[in-house]
């Protein structure tokens, strides 16, 4: 998982292709803001699903041994964003939807817990 890329779909594609066992998702950057990708080995994972929104990837992978599936929510919030309740109700919104699969939360919350 990959956070502040601040590149282009273009850009990061490029990247990606260049490791030919791999496979991934890209949520451009927004100016200089942003930008996120997830890169998994295709020889050991299937996409099932992916969601790609301004906050997240979410990938459904599935393992080729075993068939097990696992969620992997890649997560860049800009410490700019305005909307930060959106996107914890949205969040929270889309784990409700998940049953009995393993979910990763990783990433960049740019969360401020204290201010002295």
């Amino acid at each position: 998982m990959l956070q502040e890329t601040k590149q282009n779909h273009k850009e990061m594609n490029k990247v990606i292709e260049q490791q030919r066992q791999y496979r991934g998702s890209i949520s451009e950057a927004r100016g200089a803001l942003g930008g996120i990708a997830k890169i998994w080995n295709q020889g050991i994972w299937n996409c099932i699903l992916e969601t790609i929104n301004q906050h997240w990837i979410k990938t459904t992978l599935e393992n080729k041994a075993d068939q097990q599936a696992i969620i992997i929510y890649n997560i860049y919030v800009s410490h700019h964003c305005k909307d930060k309740d959106s996107f914890w109700h949205d969040l929270k919104d889309s784990l409700d939807i998940e049953e009995n699969t393993k979910i990763i939360l990783g990433g960049d919350f740019n969360l401020i817990l204290h201010t002295r």
